[in-house]
């Protein structure tokens, strides 16, 4: 089976700062600079609210990477200007990066889902409000202007 196209790709040198950074085996915050190695949209983002991440397993994703492979998975929590009814003032997205194949970039992968469960592992709903963040980070992000 074929790999999907990846939503992001770049320099394998931002990957491993990025991988550096973060670890393995517990989560860690990323700024939006941060982020932007891996994913530059982010340092322009002015909705972003919150980033977090950390080195997952050998062999996660393996859809995507290799089995000695140990890609990360960021989320990036950004503020929704216009939530549609039934939608919270948040928005999760969950990212999956690694190294391509022949190792010269990093590729990465939108493996946003609507509704979490327990095996993959995203730490909250897409749509989302500022309650639900407040009781799953010790870091609490904050609203733009302030508390909500």
């Amino acid at each position: 089976m074929a790999r999907r196209r990846p939503n992001l790709q770049g320099d394998a040198e931002n990957f491993e700062v990025i991988r550096q950074e973060l670890g393995f085996g517990f989560i860690s915050e990323l700024t939006s600079m941060d982020m932007a190695l891996v994913a530059p949209f982010a340092g322009k983002m002015d909705t972003f609210v919150y980033c977090a991440g950390s080195g997952l397993a050998v062999g996660s994703y393996s859809e995507f990477y290799g089995p000695d492979e140990r890609p990360l998975a960021i989320e990036l929590i950004r503020y929704e200007p216009n939530p549609q009814p039934n939608e919270g003032p948040l928005n999760i997205n969950r990212f999956v990066f690694g190294p391509s194949k022949d190792g010269s970039r990093y590729e990465g992968y939108d493996v946003t889902i609507y509704e979490p469960n327990p095996t993959n592992g995203q730490v909250g709903n897409h749509w989302t409000t500022w309650e639900e963040v407040d009781a799953r980070f010790a870091t609490k992000p904050k609203p733009p202007g302030g508390n909500p």
